[in-house]
């Protein structure tokens, strides 16, 4: 069997590595590459409504049928309504 040289680990005394030089990149200009979404949280407004028990129970069904959030379905409702010429 052969014998092994030891490594001679004082010849990289003299190896230095050179930092990168790099310039400082703003948040923004990853967000733009990277392509992320905005971290601004969205607006969110709480809205009262006075119905009666059966339209809200109706509502509620709706929402639960269909599995929407009570604000998404509200935004449904909406869509529709404009859709049909805000007519009832």
């Amino acid at each position: 069997m052969s014998e092994r040289k030891a490594l001679n680990l004082d010849d990289f005394d003299d190896f230095e590595v050179e930092p990168k030089k790099t310039k400082p990149v703003t948040r923004k200009e990853i967000d733009k590459t990277a392509i992320f979404p905005s971290r601004q949280a969205e607006s969110h407004v709480n809205l009262t409504v006075r119905i009666l028990d059966d339209e809200g129970e109706r509502f509620k069904k709706l929402c639960k049928e269909h599995r929407y959030p009570y604000g998404e379905m509200l935004t449904i409702l909406m869509d529709t309504f404009d859709k049909q010429g805000n007519q009832p």
